[in-house]
């Protein structure tokens, strides 16, 4: 699996140690120079070599970094623009990091454009927020501790391939890009009914308990469910008490592999315009089972974050 470059300066190491430590803990490769040159070998070649063929170059920007404009990490950026002209595609390869409030430098990149043009993190004041959109940002390169969710076999697709799933303590997090994507459900079973409840709040995860009758939780009640008619619409309403309640046939189509598969084109408020919450967590809860099911158990409802980028 290829790697992600990342470029600092020395009085940024504790940060940066932090920010590998929490990429290689989601199963990234890191390549870090005081790691990753073996002795004996052509520093330059190693750090030409380990940018080019890296799948993202991340570079952290700082005022530590600014001071210093004659420092190693400058020719690592010098190097990875070179790279970046060169690629078909300037889409998600360099990402800028701020570790603390600062300039990213106005550097030209090709086509008009400078590294100001390119969308940044910020891994402040908020460590943990910011750590989350660089994972999302960083979704090839991540080895996905699960290739499906545990109970419903659920998988989240987008541009033909699979999105990462990460566990963690009561749910499981996506990482999407801001993009159609498609939920692929291989054990709902024709005649079964996929309901699936959508917010901003992680309130929805302890509302939905195991042995819980349904008609106590107020995002299944019946009557509150909002859906497209034609497979294709592919719209997630969040609102206060609503959900989707997706049948065969329509919005939930066959999947030839078995099972069935939604199509999500957009996630909105109810009176907002169409959009994906870019550098927004969307906490939702899929639930398969008979139409008449009355309880929630925990092998028919599983809880997701979505996490996109």
């Amino acid at each position: 699996m290829s790697h992600i470059f990342i470029s600092y300066v020395r009085e940024n190491s504790d940060a940066v140690y932090k920010l590998a430590a929490s990429l290689r803990a989601a199963g990234a490769d890191v390549w870090l120079d005081r790691n990753d040159i073996s002795p004996g070998q052509s520093w330059q070649s190693a750090i030409r070599e380990g940018i080019q063929s890296g799948a993202y170059f991340i570079a952290c920007f700082s005022p530590e970094y600014l001071a210093k404009p004659g420092s190693y990490m400058a020719d690592e950026i010098a190097l990875a623009i070179e790279s970046l002209r060169a690629k078909s595609s300037h889409r998600g390869w360099f990402i800028p990091v701020r570790l603390a409030e600062c300039t990213i430098p106005d550097e030209a990149i090709g086509d008009g454009d400078t590294l100001q043009s390119l969308q940044w993190v910020d891994l402040f004041p908020d460590w943990n927020y910011g750590l989350r959109q660089l994972k999302a940002a960083c979704r090839t390169a991540l080895r996905s501790t699960l290739l499906q969710s545990p109970w419903l076999g659920i998988t989240f697709r987008q541009s033909g391939e699979p999105a990462p799933l990460l566990k963690e303590d009561n749910s499981i997090r996506v990482l999407l890009q801001p993009e159609p994507f498609e939920i692929r459900l291989p054990t709902a079973k024709e005649g079964d009914s996929v309901r699936i409840c959508a917010s901003y709040d992680e309130a929805i995860f302890s509302q939905i308990e195991h042995e819980k009758p349904l008609e106590e939780i107020p995002y299944f009640a019946l009557g509150t469910g909002m859906a497209d008619t034609s497979f294709g619409g592919g719209d997630i309403w969040i609102q206060a008490e609503a959900h989707m309640h997706l049948d065969w046939g329509g919005r939930l189509t066959e999947n030839p592999k078995g099972g069935g598969i939604v199509l999500v084109n957009a996630i909105y408020e109810i009176d907002a315009a169409a959009i994906m919450p870019r550098g927004r967590d969307v906490p939702m809860v899929i639930m398969v089972g008979p139409p008449d099911l009355k309880t929630a158990e925990n092998w028919n409802f599983e809880r997701f974050i979505l996490s996109f980028a």
